[in-house]
């Protein structure tokens, strides 16, 4: 059986699932609000749009570093099985 992996960085929030990728069923998910949260009125010391929602960008590591672990651990499954990964971001451009 073979699985891949699907992370998806949100506004407030990352998640990372593990999908069987014969039939397309979630098999483990990991859902996790950024450590830093979102960054809305200033960024070192400079006043930002009010129309900006911006992250640390050391909490996109967080979320794949712990979430991948997560997903693998929890399910159980041989991580040899994992044949890809897909990456989905609610942003312009990181």
């Amino acid at each position: 059986m073979s699985y891949s992996i699907g992370i998806d960085y949100g506004t407030a929030s990352g998640r990372v699932f593990l999908i069987n990728t014969t039939n397309g069923q979630v098999v483990s998910k990991f859902v996790k609000p950024y450590t830093h949260g979102v960054i809305e009125s200033e960024l070192n010391g400079l006043k930002i749009p009010h129309t900006y929602a911006l992250q640390n960008s050391n909490d996109y590591l967080e979320i794949m570093e712990e979430g991948i672990s997560y997903i693998v651990r929890e399910s159980k499954i041989d991580p040899d099985n994992i044949v890809g990964i897909g990456i989905d971001l609610s942003l312009i451009h990181i």
